[in-house]
């Protein structure tokens, strides 16, 4: 996509100059003259392409700031992109994004990223939310209105069938759930990628999904390279605390949430808490993992710790953090 704008030169002027500068070709009316000469003057052709583009000339314009402001909102809107947050020390994803980008990639115009469907999905408007956010983010407006689950899904078959697109599906728990937001397989345009995210390996196999990839957890370099940047801040342990981090990592089965969890909970507390916390996991089958983060949960000072930590998790999340501690501070909570 190409915006040109003309600062201080006219699109004539530019048309010109290229002709001047590169000079014609020999025999306008002869196209194998023609090729040589866009083969032999790319800049020229470049010029004078972008000429006769679409764009600013701020000789029309007596405010230069607010013709920036228009330029910035048209490439926005161009680009339209769905940022997706990432990790703060993105360890083991190389390889797991190359072999994804491998199988997307066919060229999709538009997309569309509904995050933690299980979540949502529980709220009162939360299926129609979903719906429409996706029909938002597709036909890029912002202003749809869905009535009913139902109606929702007669929408989307209806509106998206000639769309192609790259849909994510993000933490799928139910087959209900699929059917309302992504229905048949034929419910978005042919060419278009859906990506279900799911811990229920059935739910993709009675979608008859085209190809499943299975999510592995970090092998032993990347797990302690993981967990030493959350506990020492750094790619190496702190002198004295090798041995310890090892013995952590091993425990934590190559699972990122519990290397994250454990690494924060330990980063810049004594060698008398690290046993402590060694102690406790040595007592968790490995399969238990919901246990062994219940540790950094266990480890807060008091009640009240804990019943902020609760109310945060439940019902804060994303919120700004000004306005969840005037609520809990109103809660007479410190």
């Amino acid at each position: 996509v190409v915006l040109p704008v003309f600062y201080g030169v006219t699109p004539s002027f530019i048309r010109e100059y290229a002709k001047e500068t590169f000079g014609e070709a020999t025999d306008k009316s002869d196209s194998r003259a023609r090729n040589v000469d866009r083969q032999q003057n790319p800049q020229k052709e470049a010029l004078i392409d972008a000429s006769h583009l679409a764009g600013w000339d701020m000789a029309n314009y007596s405010n230069e700031s607010m013709v920036v402001k228009k330029i910035v909102a048209q490439v926005l809107q161009t680009l339209d992109k769905k940022y997706l947050p990432i990790p703060d020390y993105p360890v083991g994803l190389e390889s797991h994004a190359k072999r994804m980008i491998r199988f997307l990639r066919q060229n999709t115009r538009d997309q569309s990223f509904l995050a933690n469907i299980r979540e949502v999905w529980g709220k009162d408007r939360g299926p129609i939310d979903l719906q429409e956010q996706l029909l938002s983010d597709i036909l890029k407006k912002g202003n749809i209105k869905v009535h009913s689950v139902e109606w929702g899904k007669a929408m989307i078959n209806e509106r998206l069938c000639t769309k192609r697109a790259l849909v994510v599906l993000d933490d799928v728990s139910t087959r209900e759930q699929l059917d309302a937001l992504c229905g048949s397989r034929n419910g978005i345009g042919p060419g278009s990628i859906i990506i279900i995210t799911t811990r229920d390996v059935c739910l993709l196999n009675i979608t008859k999904v085209d190809f499943i990839y299975k999510v592995e957890g970090l092998n032993a370099p990347e797990s302690l390279k993981l967990f030493n940047w959350h506990a020492f801040k750094a790619e190496s342990p702190t002198k004295g605390f090798l041995r310890p981090s090892g013995d952590v990592v091993s425990y934590c089965g190559g699972l990122p949430l519990a290397l994250e969890v454990l690494g924060s909970y330990l980063f810049n507390r004594r060698k008398k808490e690290w046993n402590s916390v060694l102690s406790k996991l040595k007592q968790i089958p490995n399969d238990q993992i919901h246990e062994k983060l219940k540790i950094s949960f266990d480890g807060l000072r008091d009640r009240m710790e804990k019943d902020i930590f609760l109310d945060v998790c439940c019902f804060f999340i994303g919120k700004d953090i000004a306005y969840v501690t005037e609520i809990l501070n109103g809660c007479g909570f410190c």
